[in-house]
């Protein structure tokens, strides 16, 4: 039997669909950013501290970050533009052969064959296409009873990647991050901001301005790692509940 939904995209939508669908540029994006807006504010502060020379690199680093992150937006906002001029209905209707998209202006259909995976990023289910191209469904634009016939015609196409502990994730920014990459997105930058205080601030010798970020940053690793694994946990057996339930009924 065939599912249907029909939903409304809005502007804000569409951007956060782009950053599930293109998660890793984003988020690498976003490390680069703050790892130079963290070391550019470090060197401006151990600059009014008294370290002489450093302001001026600082304040390149940081205007340096901003505009890398702010010029690639504005690229994505060009690309996304048709679809950001303002709310749009869209038709989505999913077969045993296909996955069909009908909008004002355009429609698109594809067969299951031609995706490679299917997972949860955030609020959307990412249907990936190939590494650098993917499609976007709101999770909310499925009722639980969808839902349940949507992950089971996943799992009898072999393209269910929701419940394998390696692909889930949690939510940090809107984003659905994997657990390998939570202490880059949340530590790496306190990392650096650390270094950057213990080296040019209070001028401790590189054993120990290397070293306690090191350990810190090990630390936060395990911690945040262990803490991710159990909230999947929680998470996979809430989407198994709810799995059968809707096989029940």
């Amino acid at each position: 039997m065939p599912i249907t939904t029909t939903f409304v995209t809005t502007p804000a939508m569409v951007l956060r669909s782009y950053r599930a669908c293109a998660r890793r540029g984003y988020i690498q994006r976003l490390v680069i950013t703050i790892g130079l807006l963290v070391v550019g504010g470090g060197m401006c502060v151990a600059g009014l501290a008294g370290v002489r020379g450093v302001v001026p690199f600082g304040a390149a680093l940081m205007l340096w970050g901003a505009g890398f992150f702010l010029l690639r937006e504005r690229s994505v906002r060009r690309q996304l533009a048709p679809y950001l001029a303002g709310e749009r209905e869209v038709t989505v209707t999913m077969t045993d052969t296909e996955y069909r998209t009908q909008g004002a202006d355009r429609s698109t259909s594809r067969t299951w064959t031609t995706f490679r995976s299917v997972s949860r990023v955030g609020d959307f289910w990412v249907l990936r296409v190939s590494p650098k191209m993917a499609m976007g469904l709101p999770v909310a634009a499925l009722n639980e009873q969808q839902t349940a016939a949507f992950l089971e015609l996943l799992r009898e196409k072999g393209l269910d990647r929701t419940m394998s502990p390696r692909t889930a994730g949690t939510a940090i920014g809107g984003l659905r991050v994997r657990p390998g990459w939570v202490p880059f997105v949340t530590v790496l930058p306190w990392t650096v901001a650390l270094f950057v205080f213990l080296r040019l601030v209070m001028g401790y010798i590189w054993p120990v301005s290397l070293g306690v970020p090191v350990l810190y940053t090990v630390y936060a690793w395990v911690t945040t790692v262990r803490s991710v694994r159990r909230r999947t946990a929680a998470e996979l057996a809430a989407r198994a509940a709810v799995s059968e339930d809707g096989a029940a009924q």
